[in-house]
């Protein structure tokens, strides 16, 4: 890590910062994954992990909000993550309605998913892996470009002003997340 870290011309300030930043957000996915992997085998639920998918990325972009290294947010980086809470608050709602946040609740697919699995050994690793690390792990990097925006972005100043790939790509954005609204709601009445 600290080889990584030199491999980048930062001051001291910066290093610490950006130091802070991997250490806690690895730190609360670890968290995260050991914590659904003890959680699932207590109660033999396998959908722990599933919960997080609408709210881990929120939770990613407040914490590097919190933790931007200049402690100020520039506007690409303000609209980024506001469309990510969007896109959670949205995925939340969901998922409330569909009952997944239910004591209990678990997920149709993972019945389906065990019957492959003839070995109960083969099953844990399969759990560890892939069902703890990798999903939240998959999480993280989903996310991680907000990092690199609330980090890298020049704030409304000096050459912060917008592309057009950026005025295109954050229409897209704002345009794919009332398609998904208006889908999620078509798939409920349903």
């Amino acid at each position: 890590m600290n080889c990584l870290l030199h491999t980048f011309p930062l001051d001291s300030r910066e290093y610490d910062a950006v130091g802070l930043f991997f250490w806690t957000t690895v730190g609360f996915s670890w968290v995260l994954s050991f914590a659904g992997l003890l959680l699932r085998e207590g109660k033999r639920n396998y959908s722990i992990v599933d919960r997080l998918w609408p709210v881990f990325p929120a939770l990613l972009a407040i914490q590097w909000s919190v933790l931007t290294v200049t402690n100020e947010i520039g506007h690409k980086a303000l609209l980024v993550q506001s469309l990510v809470l969007v896109w959670s608050l949205r995925l939340t709602y969901n998922s409330v309605r569909r009952g997944d946040y239910a004591l209990g609740a678990e997920d149709y697919r993972w019945t389906y998913v065990r019957r492959r699995f003839s070995s109960a050994l083969v099953w844990e690793v399969f759990n560890f892996l892939f069902i703890s690390v990798f999903q939240v792990s998959l999480l993280y990097l989903m996310a991680k470009p907000i990092r690199h925006i609330a980090t890298h972005e020049p704030n409304d100043g000096e050459n912060g002003e917008w592309t057009a790939a950026e005025l295109v790509l954050a229409a897209a954005m704002v345009a794919s997340l009332v398609v998904e609204a208006v889908a999620d709601q078509q798939q409920y009445r349903f």
